[in-house]
C-alpha cells in the first residue's frame, strides 16, 4: 500500500534497485571499485536523506544529504577524491527520482510541483557543498604542490651549489679526472689531465680512454676494468704522454650506473707518482751511505785498536831484543802471542765487515736443507754439552730440498744458535723444528733465555743495534739479509713458555727431490 505522504519509504526497494542497475549500464562503473552491497547502501543512504530533507523541518533544503555526503566520500579512502564516482552516485539518484516523480504524478498530484522544486533544490545544495569542498581540498593540494615546489627549488639550488662545488675541485684537483662513457671515450677532461698528459680536450673527448696509457699498461688496464668490478684502486700504470717520454702514475677507476637502463660511466682518476719514485731512490740512496759510512767509522775503530796495541808490543819488543836483553825470552814469546791474537782478532773483525759487502753474492745450488741443518746441529753438539744445554730436535720431513747457498745459511744458523747459547742458562734447553708448510720450509729455533724486551724487539734486525759490551751489532741485520736474498723470510717473537722464537722461512723446489735419485 502506496503512503501518499512519503512515497519514497513505499518504494525505496525499487529506487536502490533501479539506481544500481543504472549504475552498472554507465560509463562510470569502470572508475568504481566497490562491490554491489557497498553500492546498494550508498544509494539507500542517498534516498533516506532525501527523505529527511523533503519532510524536515529545517528551512535549509539538502542539509542532510549534503551532510551525509561529505562524511561517506571522507570516510572512504576509495571515494574520497574519486571525483567521478561522487557525481556518478548523485547524477543517478537524481535521475532515478526525476523519474519516479514523473510516473507516480497520479498518487500525489497536488504536492507533484512543491516537491520536485524542494528535490531539485536539495541536490542543487549538495553540489554546491561538495563544490566548496572540492574547492578546499583543491587549495590544500595546490598549497601542498606550491610548498613542494618551494623545496625541491631549495634542495634544487643547494644541489647545484654542491655540483658547483664539485666540479671546481675536480677542476683544481691535482689529480688527473676523466669521465667516460660505457665505451671508455673520454667525456669530460680536466686541467690536471691536460697538464700532465699534454693532450687538450679537443685532443681526446670522444676517444679512448687507452690511448693515453703505454702498451703494457693497456693490456694491464683492459684486464682489469670487469662488469662484476665496480671499483679499482691505485694501479701503478705508464702514461705516454703526447710529447716526452713516459712516466708512472697511480690509476683509481670507478663504474657508476646511471638511472637510465644500461647507461653505465667510468670515473677514472690518475696521479703523477715519478717523482715520489725520484724520491723514494734518494732516500734509499742516502740509507745506504747512511749505512756505509757507519759501516766505515766502526771498521776503522775495530781495526785502529788492534793496530794501536800491535805497535806497542812491537816497540816492546824492539827494546827486549837488544843484545843486553836476553834474558827475557820468555817475555819476548808472551808479546809475540799476544801480536798473533790481534792480528787473528784484526783478521776476524775485516772478514765480518767484508762478508756484509757480499750478502747478496750468492753461490746457489740445489740440496736438501734437512740433511745439512742435521749435520750442523751435530757439529755444534759438543759446544751445547760443554755448556750444559740441551737440544731437542724435531722434523716431519727426511728431505726438504732448496736452492741456496749453505755457507752463508749455515752463518745464518750458527749466528742465532750461538745467541740462544748466550742466553739460555745452564741445564737449559734449545727447541729446534724443521717443518714444511706451503711449499716452504720452516725452521724454528726456540731459547729459554729471559726473553727480549719489547722495547728492543723492533731494533733487532737493524745494523750496529747490539746489547753486548763486544758486539757489533751486525749479526742478526747480516742473517736477516741473507735470509733474504735466499727469498726468504726471518721473524722472531716471545714464547708463552719464555725465551724467544726465531723463525726462518725459505722457498722449497719439489722438483730437486726426484733429481736425488737420478
Amino acid at each position: 500500500m502506496v503512503d501518499e505522504k512519503n512515497p519514497f519509504r513505499t518504494h525505496k526497494k525499487a529506487l536502490v534497485d533501479t539506481a544500481f542497475e543504472t549504475l552498472l549500464t554507465s560509463h562510470w562503473v569502470s572508475d568504481l571499485d566497490l562491490s554491489e552491497q557497498a553500492c546498494r547502501k550508498i544509494f539507500s543512504d542517498i534516498f533516506t536523506q532525501i527523505e529527511n530533507d523533503l519532510f524536515s523541518e529545517n528551512d535549509q533544503p539538502g542539509y542532510y544529504l549534503s551532510r551525509y555526503y561529505l562524511d561517506a566520500f571522507q570516510a572512504k579512502s576509495e571515494l574520497k577524491q574519486n571525483f567521478y564516482a561522487q557525481l556518478a552516485f548523485l547524477g543517478i539518484a537524481r535521475i532515478i527520482i526525476n523519474y519516479f516523480l514523473i510516473h507516480t504524478i497520479g498518487e500525489f498530484a497536488n504536492e507533484f510541483q512543491n516537491t520536485l522544486e524542494k528535490i531539485q533544490k536539495i541536490f542543487d545544495y549538495t553540489l554546491i557543498s561538495l563544490s566548496q569542498w572540492w574547492g578546499q581540498l583543491y587549495q590544500d593540494l595546490r598549497n601542498k604542490d606550491l610548498q613542494l615546489i618551494k623545496e625541491l627549488n631549495l634542495v634544487k639550488d643547494d644541489l647545484q651549489k654542491q655540483l658547483d662545488v664539485i666540479y671546481q675541485i675536480i677542476r683544481e684537483s691535482p689529480v688527473g679526472a676523466a669521465n667516460c662513457d660505457e665505451n671508455l671515450n673520454v667525456l669530460f677532461w680536466n686541467p690536471t689531465a691536460v697538464r700532465l698528459t699534454g693532450y687538450t680536450p679537443s685532443d681526446i673527448l670522444k676517444k679512448n680512454i687507452f690511448n693515453i696509457f703505454t702498451d703494457s699498461s693497456r693490456d694491464q688496464l683492459s684486464g682489469k676494468i670487469k662488469p662484476d668490478r665496480r671499483r679499482i684502486s691505485n694501479v701503478r700504470l705508464y702514461i705516454q704522454p703526447k710529447v716526452g717520454n713516459s712516466f708512472p702514475v697511480l690509476v683509481s677507476v670507478s663504474r657508476l650506473r646511471y638511472s637510465r637502463p644500461g647507461s653505465i660511466h667510468y670515473v677514472i682518476n690518475f696521479q703523477d707518482i715519478s717523482n715520489n719514485a725520484v724520491v723514494e731512490k734518494s732516500k734509499q740512496r742516502l740509507n745506504q751511505l747512511t749505512t756505509i759510512t757507519r759501516l766505515t767509522s766502526a771498521i776503522m775503530h775495530d781495526i785502529r785498536n788492534p793496530l794501536n796495541s800491535i805497535g806497542l808490543n812491537v816497540e816492546i819488543l824492539e827494546t827486549l831484543l837488544k843484545p843486553d836483553n836476553q834474558e827475557n825470552s820468555v817475555r819476548v814469546q808472551e808479546l809475540l802471542k799476544k801480536i798473533e791474537f790481534e792480528i787473528q782478532q784484526l783478521s776476524k773483525n775485516l772478514n765480518h765487515y767484508l762478508a756484509y759487502g757480499h750478502l747478496t753474492e750468492l753461490y746457489l745450488e740445489p740440496f736438501n736443507l734437512s740433511e745439512r741443518f742435521k749435520s750442523f746441529l751435530d757439529d755444534i753438539s759438543l759446544e751445547a754439552t760443554m755448556k750444559k744445554i740441551k737440544i731437542h730436535f724435531k722434523s716431519d720431513h727426511a728431505e726438504t730440498w732448496i736452492l741456496g747457498d749453505w755457507l752463508q745459511l749455515n752463518r745464518v744458523f750458527m749466528n742465532i744458535m750461538q745467541n740462544a747459547f748466550e742466553v739460555t742458562s745452564e741445564t737449559g734447553d734449545i727447541y729446534v723444528g724443521l717443518y714444511c708448510r706451503n711449499n716452504r720450509v720452516i725452521v724454528s729455533i726456540r731459547d729459554s733465555g729471559p726473553g727480549i724486551p719489547a722495547a728492543q724487539r723492533k731494533k733487532i734486525f737493524e745494523p750496529f743495534f747490539t746489547t753486548k759490551k763486544s758486539g757489533t751489532g751486525l749479526g742478526l741485520f747480516i742473517s736477516k739479509e741473507i735470509v733474504k736474498a735466499h727469498g726468504g723470510r726471518i721473524t722472531h717473537q716471545p714464547s708463552k713458555a719464555g725465551g724467544t722464537i726465531f723463525t726462518l722461512s725459505i722457498p722449497v723446489i719439489e722438483v730437486m727431490r726426484d733429481k736425488k735419485h737420478e
